[in-house]
């Protein structure tokens, strides 16, 4: 009978010390899945392997097997390949009286060897006996599949069944760049997650594949920060292209006197904020979105607008004999994006600035949505665009996890987690005024840390002026910059 057993308890102890806990939770080797040509071993503790070092690494493993039959254990090709990591014996040999002999019960080392330039590290069953159920239930399910073949088979097990293999296939992923963190979710439900940080080492491993790999964006800043999360590479080739539009038929204005940070959110700042929108947007009849860094500013900032501007409020659902309508006054109107919009909302709220229709007319949006990317809104379908804020995520767990790894790493964890991504946001956002050669506008940034190096650092070399003003002289710069 082939099987795999534990050692015996008092044989564990000799080689992991008194442990009851850790013995009863380890795990025995399991096959990842019907076609697996052999099974994963679990390592029991912590590793690490330094370069050229070698180490035997107990399994807590024992074997039983047929006398004429016998146990090689491999390292899996992925390790050998992607860490340069060997048995020092190649491949190990378990004969089958091997098995309870006198000496140690029969319990299974394995010799590692570190062949590679970095430390590799063994870290003891990332998700407990977690993995362990989860494969064995996708086992299970496969055989399941394999017999009710060509019947009818509930959607949703086949749905959970693909979730499982893809969750499996990823913790092979697993390298020291992963993060494993568990959580209960706002429902009660009890999640495990697997983060990875760093993707450049998994991308990097599949760009090699090909011949060669181009990227590229308008919002690819800044470049190293890109190359270092992306292929890993300082070294790779980056072309700036130049910009094919004037320069002259934009302006980046920069309201110094206003920030969106926590401790001034309040209605002085909510007030001055929307001070400025009316500024922009009566400085030349047209169509102007304004982004804001979350659903609760942004109502904040409306509230006071609608309640202290004469606006014209469009009503997304204004709907007429199946066909949506709206009826835009003389003076300014306004819409707002809903976080629950369907998708004949999106398509209503767009089709306000595509229609060719003159009139004033201010969206307003959330910073990352889906108005602040992958939209064109070309000619005079929108000539001015506000970006309240700096982009920066809200604070929460997984930003900090990552925030975390990069300052354990010797880099600037704040900037990689929170600066980086959010100013990417901003310049999405201020990409959707200029799309053709003939297309003129304003860039309105609401907040005075866009004045420090930090930011301006990350500005495309397109926009090489910015022009620092105030609540009082925002709309003279403006209007100089329309008569040009």
């Amino acid at each position: 009978m082939r099987k795999f057993e534990k050692i015996s308890y008092p044989e564990f102890v000799k080689v992991f010390g008194d442990n009851k806990t850790l013995y009863d939770d380890y795990m025995l080797p399991l096959r990842g899945t019907k076609c697996s040509a052999g099974y994963d071993f679990f390592a029991i503790k912590d590793y690490v392997i330094k370069p050229n070092e070698i180490v035997k690494i107990p399994t807590g493993y024992k074997a039983t097997f047929e006398s004429d039959e016998m146990l090689m254990i491999v390292v899996r090709s992925s390790v050998g390949f992607k860490y340069n990591v060997r048995l020092t014996n190649q491949v190990g040999i378990i004969e089958s009286d091997y098995y309870n002999n006198r000496d140690n019960e029969g319990h299974m080392w394995v010799c590692l060897q570190n062949h590679g330039d970095k430390e590799y590290i063994i870290i003891d069953d990332y998700c407990g006996t977690f993995l362990a159920n989860l494969q064995s239930c996708y086992s299970y399910m496969q055989k399941f599949l394999d017999k009710n073949k060509g019947k009818p088979v509930c959607d949703e097990i086949i749905e959970f069944f693909f979730k499982i293999r893809h969750f499996i296939n990823m913790y092979d992923c697993i390298d020291e760049k992963y993060v494993i963190y568990a959580e209960h979710i706002d429902d009660g439900d009890f999640a495990l997650h697997l983060y990875c940080v760093d993707p450049s080492g998994q991308l990097s491993q599949r760009l090699s594949q090909g011949i060669s790999t181009i990227m590229f964006s308008a919002t690819l800043l800044p470049v190293n920060y890109f190359k270092e999360m992306l292929s890993g590479n300082a070294d790779d080739y980056a072309v700036y292209a130049h910009s094919p539009f004037d320069t002259d038929n934009k302006r980046v204005l920069i309201g110094r006197d206003v920030t969106s940070r926590y401790t001034r959110r309040n209605y002085n700042e909510y007030t001055k904020i929307a001070g400025y929108i009316h500024t922009l947007t009566q400085s030349k009849q047209g169509k102007y979105m304004i982004f804001f860094p979350s659903y609760s500013y942004m109502r904040e900032v409306y509230d006071i607008y609608i309640q202290k501007y004469a606006c014209n409020v469009i009503d997304l659902h204004d709907v007429e004999d199946g066909s949506y309508i709206y009826h835009l006054s003389e003076g300014e109107n306004v819409l707002i994006q809903d976080n629950n919009m369907t998708e004949a909302d999106k398509e209503n709220f767009l089709s306000v600035f595509m229609d060719n229709t003159s009139g004033n007319v201010t969206g307003f949006c959330v910073l990352g949505g889906i108005f602040s990317e992958g939209i064109d809104l070309r000619d005079k379908s929108l000539i001015g665009a506000c970006i309240v804020g700096t982009g920066i995520p809200m604070i929460c767990r997984q930003r900090n996890i990552l925030r975390n790894y990069f300052d354990s790493i010797g880099k600037n964890g704040y900037q990689y987690a929170y600066v980086f991504p959010g100013m990417n946001k901003v310049l999405q956002a201020a990409g959707r005024v200029i799309r053709t050669a003939d297309d003129k506008g304003i860039i309105l940034l609401l907040d005075d840390r866009f004045m420090t190096q930090e930011y301006q650092m990350q500005y495309p070399r397109e926009w090489d002026k910015v022009y620092p003003v105030d609540i009082n002289n925002t709309g003279k710069c403006i209007e100089d910059f329309w008569r040009l």
